[in-house]
């Protein structure tokens, strides 16, 4: 069993930076992604709504590849020690994406309908939780309290930071500190999982790494998926219903052919 580390200097040190890296990647993607956010609607016209670009990889690859590192040392091997309820950190993780609904509901339009956002928002949580119980059983990290070896990467952050990157593409064109109050609770997550002794720093790194990836590749595969299950909704124009009288027998009726 690996030793745990208490709360140091060091360890303050380490945790600032984490916060600060995981703060900054709001406003870097916002500057890389600015032109996308106001050109969406023509880039919906051409069922392309989001391009791959290789620098929306950067955050996630510096979060991931850090995380990863700790894993073979003890410089991100600090934690907290609270035994209080975790009810907090299973509710808080879920904020950022009830707030992408609950703002649709207030009236405030982002950039996609309830369905369209849903579609988004499903693949983007299935992927992450795929991607997180995949690393969890491979690496098989010990968590501080030594519970189980499901530590890295943390679970709770992926979830958090994939609803904070959703919540900010979605209401970027409306403003961009929406998006930024998303992930300082998605950086508020993260810090309670330490508190309560559950992850390392290098398991809320690599799990905030997975979730604002998973955000992303959603927002790639999405013209594929909705193309998938709706056959582009952009195409019920083409649906054609013919009616013709019929009869038979001692009886009529009318005949219906839906071409679509």
């Amino acid at each position: 069993m690996m030793k745990r580390h208490c709360w140091s200097s060091r360890a303050i040190k380490c945790i600032s930076v984490a916060l600060a890296l995981l703060c900054t990647s709001a406003s870097v993607y916002s500057q890389t992604e600015a032109a996308d956010s106001v050109t969406l609607t023509s880039r919906k016209t051409d069922g392309n709504p989001y391009r791959f670009s290789l620098g929306q990889l950067a955050v996630p690859a510096v979060l991931i590849g850090v995380g990863a590192a700790g894993l073979s040392g003890t410089w991100l091997k600090h934690s907290g020690s609270s035994s209080g309820s975790q009810t907090p950190d299973n509710i808080v993780r879920f904020v950022p994406l009830a707030a992408m609904y609950g703002l649709r509901l207030c009236g405030v339009k982002g950039c996609h309908n309830y369905v369209d956002m849903t579609i988004v928002s499903a693949t983007a949580y299935a992927l992450m939780g795929v991607t997180v119980a995949s690393l969890k059983g491979i690496v098989r990290s010990e968590r501080p309290e030594g519970s189980d070896m499901h530590s890295f990467p943390s679970g709770h952050a992926a979830a958090a930071f994939v609803g904070a990157e959703l919540l900010r593409r979605e209401y970027w064109n409306v403003s961009p500190w929406i998006g930024v109050g998303g992930y300082a609770v998605a950086v508020g997550t993260a810090a309670l999982r330490l508190h309560h002794g559950r992850h390392w720093i290098n398991d809320v790194l690599a799990g905030a790494g997975v979730g604002i990836l998973s955000a992303q590749a959603a927002y790639w595969l999405y013209p594929v998926i909705s193309h998938a299950l709706f056959q582009r909704r952009d195409n019920a124009n083409k649906m054609a219903v013919t009616l013709a009288p019929c009869w038979y027998g001692r009886g009529g009726g009318i005949a219906c052919a839906m071409t679509f």
